[in-house]
């Protein structure tokens, strides 16, 4: 009878030959519980065995029965330890695997972080490389730059020797260039004080001569241009003088020409006076009543319609009251001419706008309803220099009358493309 042990082990009850030598194979089992049934079989062997006739006492069977039972009963239980053992394994490495798959999942999100935070740092690196270019670029334009001017300059730098009084420009280490720089704004300061001081003189001169200067256009004879006139209690004021339409020495106070200028104004720009003087422009009520009250003047309308065809209208006497009297039109004495007398109606009659509604309309206002500004009656626009300008000669029903109405010469339908008013003293020793 043998007992078999893992580890390919066996020991003979019988065999008088067991040695104890067997010991040194303990060494190849890997359990505490085997390495003691080793022990007891080895003391047992020793003291119990005999010679090859002997027999073993019935105890000893007992024993080693038992032994064997419960070597058989722990090898079911390595057996089934072994088998727990594998099951643990394999579910530690589903475990493994889950977890795996976990961090890897969480290491893709951090990859796809950091790649989206490299290419953030990629565009910043572009960015901060164009950058960079762009100073290496202007530093080395500036290098060439002062190089360059270093060499036109054909001086140094003069040293500072720690004095005191030195003077600014060794101070700053100034080349020529630099000094003849400061020289020529030193002589453009005292020329721009120079120039002050004349101008100044200039004005006194012109305050002194100012009484001197006409009062109309007179004086400048057959020349046509723009010339300083003056009247009492004002300050001095620029008039075109025009004597290309009915001799010398008329003043021009109303052009119409291209429609360049709004016509369409308040009260106060009629009152001043707006526009250019080389161009469409009105010259003012005030000034009309400064210039009408100190003379008699005559008037001249110089008209003109898009098939080019000329008229005129004069009148002997043109007076304009004041502001008082919301300039109403005095009087404009007797009529002549040829483009008939449509302005006969506007007499005694005070101006008008749109914000300053002085006509003898009751339902509305004139100056709104002909898109003007004039000396109207009740809305019997015979007359509407003023109106809006249009660059054909036809009137619609809606824009009928709201032209450059001269009505006794082209009626309510027609508009005129140039019309100019004119006045002039009566009296030529009047300066």
């Amino acid at each position: 009878m043998s007992i078999r042990i893992r580890g390919n082990f066996i020991l003979r009850k019988r065999n008088a030959s067991f040695s104890i030598a067997c010991i040194s194979k303990m060494c190849r089992y890997s359990t505490l519980f085997e390495y003691t049934i080793i022990v007891l079989l080895a003391a047992f062997a020793g003291g119990t065995l005999m010679d090859d006739h002997q027999q073993v006492a019935p105890p000893v069977d007992r024993q080693i029965n038992a032994l064997e039972d419960l070597i058989s009963q722990n090898n079911e239980k390595l057996l089934k330890l072994e088998d727990r053992i594998e099951a643990d394994k394999s579910e530690l490495i589903e475990i493994q695997a889950d977890s795996c798959e976990v961090r890897i999942a969480k290491k893709d999100v951090e990859l796809d972080a950091c790649q989206a935070q490299a290419k953030s740092d990629a565009a910043r690196l572009k960015d901060n490389e164009r950058q960079i270019s762009d100073l290496v670029y202007n530093l080395t334009y500036c290098q060439i730059t002062s190089v360059d001017w270093l060499d036109q300059s054909k001086t140094g730098k003069i040293k500072a020797a720690g004095e005191v009084e030195q003077t600014t420009e060794v101070n700053l280490g100034l080349t020529d260039k630099d000094r003849e720089i400061l020289d020529l704004q030193r002589r453009y300061e005292e020329q721009l004080k120079e120039l002050q001081a004349a101008r100044s003189k200039l004005k006194a001169y012109e305050n002194q001569f100012d009484e001197f200067h006409p009062s109309s256009c007179l004086p400048f004879g057959s020349t046509t241009g723009i010339y300083k006139i003056k009247l009492p209690g004002m300050e001095s004021f620029y008039a075109p003088c025009d004597s290309r339409f009915a001799g010398s020495g008329w003043l021009v106070i109303q052009r119409r020409m291209d429609g360049s200028v709004n016509f369409f104004r308040n009260w106060t720009d009629y009152q001043r006076g707006f526009g250019a003087l080389t161009g469409e422009f009105f010259l003012g009520l005030e000034k009309l009543h400064r210039l009408t009250s100190e003379s008699t003047y005559e008037l001249y309308v110089h008209l003109e319609d898009f098939e080019g065809d000329v008229r005129y209208a004069h009148y002997d006497n043109f007076s304009i009251g004041s502001e008082q009297t919301s300039y109403e039109l005095s009087s404009l004495g007797n009529y002549a001419g040829n483009a008939g007398n449509s302005m006969g109606l506007n007499v005694l009659q005070k101006f008008s706008t749109f914000d300053n509604d002085n006509d003898a309309w009751p339902d509305g206002n004139c100056a709104r309803r002909y898109h003007s500004a004039w000396w109207y009656d009740a809305c019997a626009a015979f007359c509407n220099p003023n109106g809006k300008y249009f660059k054909k000669r036809k009137l619609d029903w809606n824009t009928r009358g709201k032209g450059i109405i001269w009505h006794h010469w082209h009626g309510f339908e027609e508009t005129l493309k140039f019309v100019q008013f004119m006045i002039r003293p009566i009296s030529r020793s009047h300066y």
